[in-house]
């Protein structure tokens, strides 16, 4: 399921062959948050903001428009208050 959806979504060989480790932490993370499968946009969006946030923090910085999508997604803004 992982795999497939990092495949579409444009992720090379390498790239999965270095998250392939932490495929079992995300299931986990899904499955705690109540989605079993991709079969709903949510989990979709969910599955693509755990990947994001798994990314360095060095890469997070050179691509702002991942913080961005991040913000917006969880609602957090600098120095982490939820803002509803």
């Amino acid at each position: 399921m992982i795999e497939t959806f990092l495949l579409h979504s444009g992720y090379t060989e390498p790239s999965l062959r270095a998250m392939r480790p932490e495929y079992d932490r995300i299931i986990r993370r899904m499955r705690e948050r109540g989605f079993g499968d991709l079969s709903s946009d949510m989990a979709v969006t969910e599955l693509d903001s755990i990947i994001l946030q798994m990314r360095l923090p060095e890469v997070r910085r050179d691509y702002p428009e991942t913080e961005h999508y991040l913000r917006n997604a969880t609602r957090v803004r600098n120095g982490g208050k939820w803002k509803p």
